[in-house]
């Protein structure tokens, strides 16, 4: 299905495009040939992207639901000075858009092996923060994929190619435009899919975890909480989290001397998940300190009032930069969150219980 956002305060659109990639494909070949879209797309053109109203692409590929998605964006400056009488920027980038999906990636050896050299540089360094290794222990929505550097020397150009094909045919994927008001039916948006994007409930499984080159670390909290249906439901949802981080902040800065931080993230419209990092080292000593009972109940008047004023904050920061508010809309649409609803109030989002705990230690010998 496409869908159309229309916001006004920014001169930029983006179009974006998702085919869904089933769990039968390996993490290794999808994040390859993500990272060969990004290096090499194939398309033909006689501009530079750059002659297209400053057209940029990009290519990331993420963990949703019981599978994955590889997402494009075609990102390009709208402005009245813009005269395309003889050349239209925005048509012919619609163009090599649609012809990447086709096409794929310049399929050359020299580029394969360079794209692994740094995937796997790149895998090496994410592989060092408890935050993000926990993220994809959970298939956390939006999280990169687990990848085995040992697997990624073995995936083969057949493979890419199988991948490739694949995208091509697939009939689960969405479209989605965001910038400037519109004639709907002037986008050229190919294919059309027969299914939407749809997300699975998470499994959960709590596990304690050792592992080495860590840099820090962390335990992850999932929690249940009431169920948002709105846009202002994720709003106090997520401010109910910021007061939830205020008060353990609070409890755990008389209680411990190290440094710590506290972030949070929606992982469905039932469940969020709760990340405290530490040093390396320090996590059991948060954790004697830590009072993690069965159920969070935020009852406090002031806490809660500030955490209003802290949201508030970080919703500014969000409405001043276009990718931040791109990815905001993009979870309202994934999370099937509607507008103009009627306001739950905060209190209705104030009651948390935890469902699971991940922890992500350094290995003892290693430390």
């Amino acid at each position: 299905m496409s869908k159309f956002i229309f916001v006004s305060d920014f001169s930029e659109r983006v179009l974006i495009r998702r085919v869904f990639i089933p769990a039968t494909f390996k993490n290794e070949t999808i994040a390859l040939y993500t990272q060969l879209l990004n290096d090499h797309p194939d398309f033909i053109s006689k501009k530079t992207l750059g002659q297209m109203a400053g057209a940029h692409l990009s290519f990331s590929c993420y963990s949703y639901g019981c599978g994955f998605v590889i997402e494009g964006r075609l990102g390009q400056v709208t402005s009245p000075i813009l005269n395309y009488l003889f050349f239209n920027p925005f048509k012919e980038g619609e163009r090599i858009f649609n012809e990447v999906f086709i096409n794929g990636f310049k399929n050359e050896n020299k580029y394969i092996s360079v794209a692994k050299e740094k995937l796997a540089i790149a895998n090496l360094s994410g592989s060092r923060s408890a935050f993000t290794i926990g993220k994809k222990m959970i298939s956390t929505l939006y999280a990169p994929l687990f990848i085995d550097n040992n697997f990624l020397k073995d995936v083969s150009e057949q493979d890419l190619k199988s991948l490739n094909e694949y995208i091509k045919k697939a009939e689960c994927g969405d479209f989605l435009y965001i910038g400037k008001e519109i004639d709907k039916n002037k986008i050229n948006f190919m294919p059309t899919y027969k299914e939407d994007l749809t997300l699975d409930e998470v499994n959960f499984h709590s596990s304690d975890n050792q592992l080495k080159n860590l840099d820090d670390e962390a335990c992850l909290l999932v929690l249940n909480h009431a169920k948002i249906d709105s846009i202002n439901d994720k709003k106090e949802l997520y401010t109910a989290l910021e007061g939830l981080k205020i008060t353990l902040e609070k409890q755990l800065s008389k209680l411990v001397s190290f440094d710590f931080d506290i972030a949070s993230q929606i992982l469905d419209n039932t469940h969020s998940i709760f990340m405290i990092k530490t040093g390396l080292g320090k996590l059991d000593s948060m954790l004697s300190q830590l009072p993690l009972q069965d159920k969070f109940v935020l009852d406090d008047k002031n806490v809660l009032e500030l955490a209003k004023k802290e949201y508030a904050m970080t919703s500014l920061s969000l409405k001043m930069n276009f990718s931040n508010l791109v990815n905001d809309i993009r979870e309202n649409q994934d999370l099937h969150l509607q507008d103009n609803q009627k306001d739950k109030g905060l209190e209705h989002f104030s009651t948390f219980s935890i469902v699971d705990k991940i922890l992500i230690r350094k290995e003892k010998n290693d430390a």
